[in-house]
């Protein structure tokens, strides 16, 4: 019995349960030859083609035009000719073959009145596929202009050239922004050697910039609480950091690859950006809530470098990912590429694909380790963890240079430079606050009553906000 090759329809992004034939290149039947391409299939990412791994004759499962199913059978090559199971039909004319809009596409033709169903178009359909179907005067069809520094602008020039504002005080260079129509919150630092270049500049209150630290965009905002150590480099068309992000040192954020309008980096809520990360902004990145990226994490939005004429790719595309999200250390991210929430990258990985939600990748290529990782704890459980939690709170305040004493079971009084409070973990309701504790400050699971005017501070967990006074403690408590 001669030996079958059998082409099972491969997976190219873990999002994609089926994908379309585009094309069949021989009839069941035909010879074949090592390194032929045999067939050709579409995700929502790309058309594929397929090569022969031998010589022999062909049979096919499918037509062109089928939807498939990833995984199933296509072909099959065979050292003799075999008898012909599958009657191949012929290629299905346009109206026949099946539309698999992506959610962006069908986003993109609801917002222009447009039915994609009408527009004559086939198989999976993208952005690009609507977009010469919008008026020429349509908003939309308006090419965006990158934003440039103003460079004739007296105090960028002066930025730009003066190397010695960078020497000045944290004082004295706030101020100068300030009178130079910036908006700069309170207890805002500026180290030494750093510098913010920007036609619009607005840092909110109890931000730090580190030393050495060079910000450079036409758009410049941080949130409050944020931290961003020293040695940074940030160039884009846009830096728009949210509150409450810990950036570490030696970050690296720049638009090689040429600037685009959407040149622009977003971050959310409490991130972590740790030491010596790469993003790369060339297109949007968008990092959603509570996203740490470790030490030496990449992120690149273009991947080229030969050129197309010779055939070689060349890809440009926003990344982004989603709320809750972990890169593990030395982890890359390609253009075009969504981490979706409460996902994990492992580390030393290289994603290529969309990463479904709730999932572990990993590998080069990264694939599917572990899914379904977020668990429905009871608040029972939760508290038990939580106590855990807040038992180990005293020891970091500690390696942070605080003097902290147990006072009751569920408080700790923590001193600091000076400043002096007491923080309480509230596992029940408000009633048993007592203003004889002297508690300024409250975490608790969930907080749905209003709380004692002696109360200051309160951190909810479950809806992870912050109320309240935010000084240096809260600060640390915050991590």
């Amino acid at each position: 019995m001669s030996k079958v090759n059998k082409y099972f329809l491969p997976t190219e992004d873990v999002n994609d349960e089926k994908a379309i034939i585009a094309e069949l290149y021989y009839v069941s039947g035909d010879e074949v030859k090592k390194g032929d391409i045999i067939y050709s299939f579409e995700t929502t990412k790309a058309v594929i083609d397929v090569e022969a791994e031998t010589e022999g004759f062909i049979n096919y499962f499918v037509s062109a035009g089928d939807e498939a199913n990833i995984g199933s059978i296509v072909c099959e090559i065979s050292k003799e000719k075999t008898e012909i199971t599958y009657k191949q039909e012929a290629k299905k004319k346009k109206n026949e073959i099946k539309i698999n809009p992506t959610k962006k596409a069908i986003s993109l033709a609801k917002r222009h009145g447009l039915v994609i169903e009408h527009l004559g178009l086939n198989g999976i359909v993208k952005e690009k596929d609507i977009r010469p179907f919008i008026k020429a005067n349509d908003p939309e069809k308006v090419i965006g202009r990158c934003l440039l520094l103003n460079r004739k602008d007296k105090f960028i020039k002066y930025l730009l050239e003066d190397k010695l504002f960078r020497d000045l005080s944290s004082k004295e260079k706030t101020e100068l922004y300030k009178q130079n129509g910036f908006i700069i919150g309170e207890n805002v630092e500026v180290g030494k050697g750093a510098v913010l270049i920007g036609n619009k500049i607005e840092i909110e209150d109890n931000v730090t910039i580190g030393e050495y630290t060079y910000i450079e965009s036409p758009e410049i905002h941080i949130g409050k609480n944020t931290t961003i150590g020293n040695h940074c480099e940030f160039v884009g068309g846009s830096i728009q950091i949210g509150e409450s992000n810990k950036i570490s040192n030696k970050i690296n954020v720049d638009i090689s690859g040429g600037r685009f309008p959407d040149s622009t980096l977003i971050t959310g809520r409490g991130c972590l950006i740790a030491s010596e990360s790469y993003l790369n902004i060339c297109r949007q990145v968008t990092i959603g809530e509570n996203v740490a990226l470790s030490p030496r994490s990449m992120i690149y939005t273009h991947s080229y470098w030969q050129s197309v004429l010779d055939g070689y790719s060349s890809t440009f595309g926003p990344v982004k990912i989603d709320n809750n999200s972990w890169l593990g250390s030395m982890s890359q991210i390609l253009p075009n590429v969504v981490v979706n929430e409460g996902s994990i990258i492992v580390s030393n990985s290289l994603v290529i694909n969309n990463v479904k939600p709730f999932t572990m990748v990993g590998g080069v290529p990264a694939v599917i380790i572990k899914d379904k990782l977020k668990k429905g704890h009871s608040n029972i459980i939760k508290i038990k963890i939580l106590k855990g939690l807040f038992a180990e709170l005293s020891d970091w305040l500690y390696s942070q240079h605080c003097e902290v004493k147990k006072t009751k079971a569920d408080i700790i009084q923590i001193n600091t430079g000076g400043n002096q409070k007491s923080c309480m973990l509230l596992e029940k309701g408000v009633e048993y606050l007592k203003k004889n504790d002297g508690v300024d400050i409250v975490v608790s699971l969930e907080i749905n009553d209003d709380l004692p005017e002696f109360v200051k501070t309160t951190f909810d967990i479950k809806k992870e906000i912050v109320v309240g006074e935010l000084g240096v403690i809260e600060s640390l408590i915050l991590g």
